[in-house]
């Protein structure tokens, strides 16, 4: 449904001629203006909404052709992120995703919506959940993953459609994710015992990629800010 929905959009409301998406439908009622949300206030714009949901959909269903879009759309706002970002939050958000790859994270078989929901429980920023009790194509996420000899739910993480060795608790899954997601709850700096906001946390590793393209993001032994 979330692809017909979208499909639907791209058909209705999306402009090719700058790669955003107008507030009101062009196609419908004629107005003096036909506006585009571009700027993050109180509520995020439509448009920034729209393209993480693009990004995001592009996880689910494997099509480049939403990602395409999300990241014209990106590179249509980027040089207004980096300047002022206090009136672009979602869009930056967007940003430090496309910096640091999105977990995709696939659990299949008996418990998989249990393993779920404790997954989202915790502060898991930058990762897409998606879950079915039994083995299924519907999604191609969740095409090809398999749970344990016994039938219970393994659970895949992978980045950019490549998993990781499947595992079968949340700890092994918070190891297996970069910084970006590494946050649960407030997570402890076990090196230096240093305890940090989940806030904090993502506003370093947000200034940190903007400073620095080189730092390494994946281990999961020192505070990130510290290199």
């Amino acid at each position: 449904f979330a692809q017909q929905l979208t499909d639907f959009f791209l058909d209705e409301f999306y402009d090719k001629s700058d790669g955003f998406f107008f507030f009101n439908n062009p196609k419908a009622e004629k107005l003096i203006a036909n506006k585009k949300e571009l700027f993050d206030n109180v509520i995020p714009a439509s448009n920034s909404v729209m393209a993480r949901n693009l990004h995001r959909l592009s996880l689910v269903t494997y099509e480049n052709k939403y990602q395409e879009i999300a990241s014209k759309m990106l590179g249509g706002m980027k040089e207004l992120i980096l300047k002022d970002p206090g009136f672009l939050c979602n869009w930056a958000n967007l940003f430090l995703e496309s910096l640091i790859p999105t977990a995709e994270i696939a659990i299949v078989g008996k418990g998989a919506k249990e393993k779920a929901l404790a997954l989202q429980k915790g502060y898991l920023p930058n990762s897409l959940i998606a879950f079915s009790e039994e083995v299924t194509e519907t999604a191609p996420i969740l095409s090809g993953k398999t749970p344990d000899s016994s039938g219970n739910a393994l659970i895949y993480v992978c980045f950019d459609h490549t998993c990781r060795r499947p595992v079968s608790s949340i700890e092994d899954v918070i190891l297996q994710l970069p910084y970006l997601a590494y946050s649960f709850g407030n997570h402890l700096c076990t090196d230096q015992n240093v305890e940090i906001s989940s806030a904090k946390f993502i506003q370093k590793t947000l200034i940190a990629k903007f400073i620095s393209s080189g730092i390494e993001v994946h281990s999961p032994h020192s505070c990130l800010w510290e290199k």
